[in-house]
């Protein structure tokens, strides 16, 4: 199994989960000195950024640039999918050196997937984001 550096992003997300622990919704965005901080510490040679939601960051293509510049091997996004749905974004953010997402389906239909997330036609975002 691939180890993975762990990075947290911040709490900013567009969607409500109702599963998302309290800690992670009251959290405020990472500073980017410390983001490259935790990236100069290189005790894997992957990393995974999460948030939150990472793609709701200004400076995600920075980051992901900064962890491309520092040779992690893998780049990869916990992401609800949302954003990726946009192709200009998407293209933008494997530019920049990510290539791997997790995006989770929270249900097998709109009804259940958008009570769960508490955001009206996130399944039909997360889905045209896959």
């Amino acid at each position: 199994m691939l180890k993975y550096k762990e990075i947290f992003l911040g709490g900013q997300c567009n969607n409500n989960c109702l599963y998302c622990p309290t800690i992670h919704k009251d959290s405020p965005q990472i500073d980017f000195d410390h983001i490259i901080s935790l990236l100069n510490e290189k005790d894997e040679d992957s990393v995974a950024f999460y948030g939150g939601e990472p793609t709701l960051r200004n400076d995600l293509l920075e980051i992901i640039r900064a962890a491309r510049e520092k040779r992690y091997r893998r780049i990869k996004l916990l992401t609800n999918g949302r954003t990726l749905s946009d192709f200009q974004f998407i293209e933008q953010v494997i530019n920049a050196g990510c290539s791997l997402f997790e995006i989770e389906l929270w249900g097998s239909n709109p009804q259940l997937h958008d009570h769960l997330t508490q955001a009206s036609g996130s399944f039909m975002e997360t889905v045209r984001g896959l």
